[in-house]
């Protein structure tokens, strides 16, 4: 999730646990069947797509459901997320744990190429 700690500092810790909420839950139902979606750290979300057909279009899936919230929502802020994802089919723990991990890589490159942007 990119600017928790700006939401927290400006708006209040309340705040932040109302947009960590909304990233969760929107990244949840844009996770196909057999999928995890898991809160890595504080302001941290990375998927693991569990059918590689529907890898490609989990971040638009994402980005069109945190778009539409920011529509709706009466925040004085909007959401927005650096997320990484893997696709796989992970038949042990180990391989579970090695996609996460690699999401969380992806993650910090796409989180990279945010700030690049706004700087």
């Amino acid at each position: 999730m990119d600017n928790l700690k700006k939401i927290n500092d400006l708006y209040g810790h309340n705040e932040g646990d109302k947009a960590i909420k909304a990233v969760a839950s929107l990244m949840t139902k844009c996770t196909a069947e057999g999928g995890i979606c898991s809160r890595f750290g504080g302001d941290e979300f990375v998927a693991v797509i569990a059918e590689t057909d529907g890898a490609d279009s989990f971040y638009e899936k994402v980005s069109r459901s945190i778009a539409e919230y920011n529509r709706r929502s009466k925040s004085p802020y909007d959401v927005s997320i650096s997320c990484g994802y893997k696709a796989g089919k992970p038949k042990t723990l180990k391989e579970i744990d090695d996609l996460m991990k690699e999401s969380d890589r992806e993650m910090y490159t796409q989180k990279r190429k945010h700030h690049s942007r706004r700087d």
